[in-house]
C-alpha cells in the first residue's frame, strides 16, 4: 500500500499514458499516409518463352497506402521522414473489396500494355516477334459519389457513349461531341460480364481537392486492350503487388528477353516507376517519393523516373522541312525527302541514300537528364527532392519520358553506341516501311516540322 502512494504519480501517468495509446489508435483523422515498402522482380511475374538470359534485374517499386489513418498513426507519421502526409480526399466510397478490384484492373491493364509496347518495340528493332491484340473499349477502374447512382461498377467496359463508339473516338472525344447534342444525360453503353448494358449519366457537381465547384460524370479507367497471340509466348504469375505504377519497367524487362543482341541489365539491379502506354511513352504515377526512398534501401544501381519532357525527344530527331528535305537535328541537308533515300547510319554518321551528309549519328542520342529539356511538373520535382533528401546516394536518378529514351540511356552506360544507333535506324526504317501503304507526302505529315 506504501509503494503504491509512494509511486502513485508515476502509476497515474503510465496509466494516462497507455490510455492515450488505446484512444488514439481507435480515433480515426481525416489524414491518409504514404510509406515505403519494397522492390519486385519482374521476371518473377512476366515470363516470356525465350532463351535469353538476363544478368541483372528490373524491378518495380511499390508502398504502402492508408486512408484516413489513426490519430496514433498520424502522430508516428509526424516523426519519419520516409512518410507523406496529405488531407483525406474523400470522394470514394470503395469498400475494401472494390479497392482490390480496382488495383487488379489497374495491374492488369498495366501488364497487358507492357507487353505491346515491348514486342512492338523489338519488332520495329528488327526482331522476328509479334503480338496481336484488340481494342475492347475503356473499362472502370474506379468510381466518385458524384456519379450517376445505381449505374456503372467497376470492371464495366464502356464501349460507347451516345452514337460514338469508342473504336473511333477517343472517350474524351467522345464525351465532349455527345454534350453537344445533349445536355440532360449521356447514354453510355457498357459490356458486363460480356452482356451488354445501357446507364444514362449526368454531369453532377462536385468539390474538387482544392475546395472548388467542378463537375463530372464520376468514372475513371484506362483504354483496355485484349492480347489474342503472341511470338514468342509468354507466362503471367501471380503478383503481389497493385495498381498500374510498374509498366515502364514491366516493358523494359519484356522488351530484354524478346532481344538477344544485347542485354540491356549489365548486371545492375534497375529499380524505378511510372505508367506505360502502348506507344511507350511513360507517365507520372503516385508516392512518388516513398518509391525513391524505398530503390535507396533496396540498394538499387539505377532508378528510373518519369519525366514529360516538352521539346521532344527522338520521335522528332527526323524531321522533314517545310521545303520537303529530310532534316537532322536542326540540319537541313536539302536532300529531297522520299521513298527512296531513308536516313540510316553508317560507320557513326547518317546518310541518305549513298550520300554521307557528314553528320554525327550520337547526334540522335538522346541527353539524359537535361533539366532545360524537363517541365516543372509535381510529380518529377517531388522524386527529384527524394532523391536530394538522401543521405550520399549511390544509385544513379535517371528521369526517362519513353521505352526507348530508357532502352537507349541503358545502353549507352555500358558503351553500347553501336548498338544505339542500329536500334535508332531500324525503328526509322520500320516507321517508313509501315506506312508504304499511303502517300510519301501524308506519311511525312508524322515527322514534318510546322513553318
Amino acid at each position: 500500500m506504501n509503494l503504491l502512494k509512494k509511486y502513485k504519480y508515476i502509476i497515474g501517468l503510465y496509466l494516462v499514458f497507455f490510455l492515450f495509446i488505446i484512444i488514439s489508435s481507435i480515433i480515426k483523422v481525416p489524414y491518409d499516409i504514404i510509406s515505403p515498402a519494397g522492390i519486385n522482380e519482374v521476371e518473377n511475374v512476366i515470363e516470356i518463352d525465350t532463351d535469353n538470359e538476363q544478368s541483372g534485374s528490373f524491378n518495380t517499386v511499390s508502398v504502402y497506402s492508408y486512408d484516413k489513418v489513426s490519430l496514433l498513426t498520424y502522430i508516428m507519421a509526424l516523426f519519419d521522414k520516409k512518410t507523406t502526409i496529405s488531407k483525406t480526399y474523400k470522394v470514394s466510397n470503395l469498400s475494401n473489396a472494390l479497392s482490390y478490384k480496382s488495383g487488379t484492373i489497374q495491374k492488369e491493364v498495366s501488364i497487358t500494355n507492357a507487353l505491346i509496347a515491348g514486342y512492338n518495340l523489338a519488332k520495329m528493332y528488327g526482331y522476328d516477334v509479334d503480338i496481336k491484340y484488340k481494342y475492347k473499349g475503356y473499362i472502370v477502374d474506379q468510381y466518385y459519389t458524384y456519379m450517376t447512382p445505381n449505374t456503372i461498377q467497376i470492371g464495366d467496359i464502356v464501349t460507347s457513349i451516345n452514337e460514338y463508339s469508342l473504336n473511333d473516338y477517343p472517350i474524351s472525344t467522345a464525351l465532349s461531341k455527345a454534350e453537344e447534342t445533349d445536355k440532360d444525360g449521356l447514354l453510355f453503353k457498357v459490356l458486363r460480364n460480356d452482356q451488354e448494358l445501357e446507364f444514362t449519366l449526368t454531369r453532377n457537381e462536385y468539390i474538387n481537392y482544392y475546395g472548388q465547384k467542378s463537375s463530372g460524370y464520376g468514372l475513371s479507367g484506362y483504354d483496355y486492350y485484349v492480347i489474342e497471340s503472341s511470338n514468342p509466348t509468354y507466362t503471367l504469375n501471380e503478383a503481389n503487388t497493385l495498381g498500374p505504377s510498374g509498366g515502364l519497367l514491366q516493358a523494359l524487362s519484356v522488351f530484354n528477353a524478346l532481344t538477344s543482341r544485347f542485354d540491356i541489365t549489365d548486371g545492375l539491379k534497375i529499380v524505378g516507376t511510372g505508367t506505360i502506354s502502348l506507344d511507350g511513352n511513360v507517365g507520372a504515377i503516385g508516392g512518388i517519393y516513398q518509391k525513391v526512398i524505398c530503390a535507396d534501401i533496396m540498394d538499387a544501381d539505377i532508378f528510373l523516373v518519369p519525366v514529360y519532357r516538352r521539346n521532344g525527344y527522338t520521335e522528332d530527331y527526323i524531321k522533314i522541312s517545310v521545303n520537303n528535305t529530310w532534316k537532322i537535328g536542326s540540319y537541313d541537308t536539302n536532300i529531297l525527302a522520299t521513298s527512296s533515300n531513308i536516313p540510316y547510319i553508317n560507320k557513326g554518321t547518317w546518310y541518305i541514300g549513298n550520300v554521307d551528309t557528314n553528320y554525327s549519328a550520337y547526334g540522335s542520342i538522346i541527353t539524359i537528364n537535361d533539366e532545360s529539356n524537363m517541365d516543372n511538373e509535381s510529380n518529377y520535382l517531388e522524386a527529384y527532392r527524394a532523391y536530394k533528401d538522401l543521405k550520399n546516394p549511390t544509385m544513379k536518378f535517371v528521369p526517362v519520358s519513353t521505352l526507348r529514351e530508357a532502352i537507349n540511356y541503358l545502353l549507352i552506360e555500358q558503351g553500347k553506341l553501336d548498338e544505339v544507333k542500329q536500334a535508332e535506324s531500324a525503328y526509322n526504317l520500320y516507321k517508313f516501311n509501315k506506312h508504304q501503304d499511303i502517300k510519301i507526302n501524308e506519311w511525312l505529315d508524322l515527322i514534318k516540322e510546322v513553318a
